[in-house]
């Protein structure tokens, strides 16, 4: 409503602020949806230069999908390792305290 009480509709603002990209952060809650999120075959069969995906845990700690060893992730059997902002070595999903904030995800284009 308006100043006036007139009901206004606001639906092409809407529509303009997702034509330009916006999107809600999606929290991810189990360890499963964490692993679909950029698996490592994606990386391998995706464009020359992959862009990583990128999390913050339930800690603050910020992750990003280890695009460098997504051939030996695959050749292991593992989903894609996580490099983890700050420390010094790659983890597994399952070693990130969920839920997570998914920042930036390549295949949702935000």
């Amino acid at each position: 409503m308006n100043d006036r009480n007139e009901i206004i509709n606001l639906d092409h603002v809407v529509d303009e602020i997702l034509a330009a990209g916006w999107r809600k952060r999606r929290t991810i809650t189990t360890v499963e949806e964490l692993d679909a999120l950029q698996t490592a075959q994606s990386l391998i069969d995706g464009p020359e230069d992959p862009v990583p995906a990128l999390i913050r845990d339930a800690q603050g700690v910020s992750h990003q999908r280890d695009v460098c060893n997504a051939g030996m992730d695959i050749k292991h059997g593992w989903s894609a390792t996580w490099e983890s902002f700050g420390f010094a070595r790659d983890c597994a999903s399952e070693e990130i305290p969920l839920p997570v904030t998914v920042l930036y995800a390549p295949e949702e284009g935000a």
